[in-house]
């Protein structure tokens, strides 16, 4: 590929090069300029990368879930993490079970392969911990030439009300045993218990 030109004056020039004929790749590019007396300079290059294919989102996964963003400090994030088949920048939207979009464009920070969600909604929605729920999250990539990629969502559940935890038998009046049963339900599946 070989464009030319003439310089108007002295200064910067800019010019356009059709790379459609050249594949995907490394592209060095070279410049000349030869004056009116016949004199041509030596060459000044610059390399840069041709990349017309969009990048392919290969599956999104989050941790931990469920997450429980009630400010206690545990579990107060939840990662929503992705792999690409190659580098990308990614957003994440969050939808609620209703269909609204109640976390707009979480950006992705320090180009890594993961986005955090705070369980807060944002604008136009104020600022606040959504309720309780399963919420959608669909996560939109785009490489570092500007191709968009496929999207990809998941599910994750929000929960910040701790279980309630009811004592169904225990043993009755003063015992000389060296062991006790004691029989407790949980109004929420999947709860661990500690006893003391």
């Amino acid at each position: 590929v070989v464009g030319s030109g003439t310089m108007p004056g002295s200064g910067t020039f800019l010019t356009t090069v059709n790379l459609a004929t050249l594949v995907d790749g490394t592209i060095t590019a070279t410049a000349t300029l030869t004056d009116a007396a016949g004199n041509t300079s030596a060459p000044g290059s610059a390399i840069t990368t041709k990349d017309t294919v969009p990048p392919v989102l290969n599956s999104v996964a989050d941790s931990p879930d469920p997450f429980s963003p009630n400010g206690d400090l545990v579990k107060d994030t939840t990662a929503i993490s992705y792999s690409s088949s190659e580098p990308v920048i990614a957003t994440v939207n969050v939808i609620d079970a209703a269909g609204i979009v109640v976390r707009s464009g979480i950006p992705q920070f320090s180009g890594a392969p993961s986005i955090i969600w705070d369980g807060k909604s944002g604008p136009p929605l104020p600022v606040a911990t959504v309720p309780d729920g399963i919420y959608t999250y669909t996560v939109n990539v785009i490489d570092l030439a500007g191709n968009p990629g496929n999207s990809l969502s998941g599910v994750v559940t929000v929960d910040t009300v701790a279980p309630e935890t009811t004592i169904t038998s225990q043993p009755t009046g003063p015992t000389n045993s060296t062991t006790a049963s004691f029989t407790f339900t949980s109004n929420e599946g999947g709860s661990t218990f500690q006893c003391q």
